[in-house]
Parts: C-alpha cells; structure tokens; sequence
C-alpha cells in the first residue's frame, strides 16, 4: 500500500469478526454522514477490509453495480443489501512515515 499505518493492526483487533466489511472512517457516506460528498452513497477505499468468506459473493454483487467507481459500487451493496460493517476510527500517520507527493504537497 502506499500508507503506513502503524496503529492499523491495534485498531483491526477491536473490529467485531463476522462484518462485510471494514471502512475507513473520512469520506464515508452511506447514509448523508458526509454531507460534501453528496446523495450518493460512497465510502473511500484506501483501507478497506472485507470478510474473505463472502469474497465470492461480495465480488459478484459488485460486478453487477451500474455504478462506474469502486467507492461508489462498494456503497451502494452495503447500503442496497443491508451488509453489516464496522468503521476504523481516524488513524494518524506518524510524521516519520509522511513523505512528499508528486504534486509537492
């Protein structure tokens, strides 16, 4: 991955086992949490965990989505079919592990 997140691990154990998925908790909008990211629901999906017993079927039910990005495909099978998830808290990354992006920012 392109982040490192040296709380992750902690933070994975304190998820209940069992959910659909595990969503980051900035740019999440299933239910008009983030007003800004208007009425579509989305979740960002740079840390994104899934339950790999339901890979198969989470898959299939996203390669039948009219929708054209992943964000918004894997928001609409959660909030559509009701599957059960768990939300990350924010997790800081250490300025140690931050370096400059291409764009300089």
């Amino acid at each position: 991955g392109k982040y490192v997140l040296p709380a992750l691990e902690d933070e994975m154990h304190s998820m209940h086992r069992g959910r659909s998925f595990i969503f980051q908790s900035n740019a999440f909008n299933l239910n008009g949490e983030s007003p800004w990211m208007g009425s579509t629901p989305g979740v960002d999906t740079e840390c994104i965990g899934f339950n790999s017993r339901c890979m198969g079927t989470l898959l299939q039910m996203l390669k039948g989505r009219p929708e054209h990005y992943l964000e918004t495909k894997v928001g609409a099978i959660t909030k559509a079919g009701r599957l059960s998830y768990d939300r990350l808290p924010e997790i800081e990354i250490p300025d140690i592990f931050r370096i400059q992006r291409g764009s300089g920012d």
